[in-house]
């Protein structure tokens, strides 16, 4: 500031900067209004009782708004892209995880055989697992 906007100020023909026209919400107001909203009162009801906008009530909620359930919409629908570049990019452990993630395949599913082959070197055994069995197969026979 300079010595003459001082001079102007201290004669009292500038004002002070005023303060803002509107207050800063709380986080007691933030939480009085999600209370609320989750009690079922109307946007205009909190609005008027809180004396603020309607828009800013709005603002609030959509802020603290869970999306979980939309995130899960929007990956359930991009679902097939998202496997297709797996099955062309990936390794296998991303397709079990893929697999796993979309419950196609579950650890714990017990109504589906587990089937493991481990492949040998020629004229080795090698050995077929279902479910807890294990039977051994020479390659000759």
């Amino acid at each position: 500031m300079d010595s003459q906007a001082i001079a102007k100020w201290a004669e009292g023909k500038v004002k002070p900067a005023e303060e803002p026209a509107y207050k800063r919400l709380t986080d007691a107001d933030r939480l009085t209004i999600l209370t609320l909203h989750e009690k079922g009162v109307t946007y205009q009801a909190i609005a008027e009782r809180l004396n603020r906008s309607i828009s800013t009530i709005h603002d609030v909620v959509q802020t603290y708004s869970p999306t979980v359930d939309l995130a899960k919409r929007r990956l359930r629908s991009a679902s097939l892209e998202m496997a297709e570049n797996i099955i062309k990019n990936g390794l296998p452990r991303d397709h079990v995880a893929t697999l796993k993630g979309i419950n196609v395949l579950e650890e714990n599913d017990s109504s589906v055989p587990k089937v493991v082959v481990q492949i040998g070197v020629l004229g080795q055994d090698v050995q077929v697992s279902i479910g807890e069995t294990i039977e051994a197969e020479s390659e000759g026979q």
